[in-house]
């Protein structure tokens, strides 16, 4: 009835967005089942799955490939892909790392900015990552996305 598929609850700390454990509780009581999805930053396997304990059906990691704080292998083996989206921080000219795509059953790409995660209000360069897409069209997470969609930009 709100008119999206999707409701995501920011359960980063580091985020202006936070939203505390105890008010998340509340929210999910009126989120759809399967809408549920839980945006964070560098969680560790065992905060990921703390999250789907909470009741979020998607956990959305958004991380840095080039640091080793985050292991995207891990979390899809703990999580299953059909409940880990992965939101990689890409530098311009750089290419998606095609090696997460049957890692997670969602794939995004932030606007890049060097010492920010998401929600910067910048505009995202989707072309390198529709590249990847289309070399990949099976792939679930963003084949369908892309082709409803036909975005040319997005934050």
């Amino acid at each position: 009835s709100l008119g999206v598929d999707f409701f995501g609850i920011n359960c980063w700390e580091g985020s202006p967005r936070f939203v505390p454990a105890a008010r998340r509780a509340i929210l999910l009581r009126e989120i759809p089942a399967n809408a549920r999805i839980a945006i964070t930053v560098n969680p560790t396997v065992e905060q990921a799955l703390a999250l789907r304990t909470e009741g979020f059906d998607i956990i959305q990691v958004h991380f840095n490939p080039d640091e080793a704080k985050t292991d995207p292998v891990a979390l899809s083996k703990a999580l299953q892909a059909q409940h880990l989206w992965l939101a990689p921080k890409i530098a311009p000219g750089k290419t998606f790392p095609e090696a997460f795509i049957p890692l997670a059953d969602g794939l995004l790409q932030d606007a890049y900015q060097p010492n920010a995660f998401g929600g910067t209000g910048q505009r995202a360069d989707w072309t390198a990552f529709t590249q990847t897409a289309q070399k990949h069209p099976s792939s679930p997470g963003w084949s369908t996305s892309l082709q409803q969609r036909s975005p040319d930009g997005h934050d």
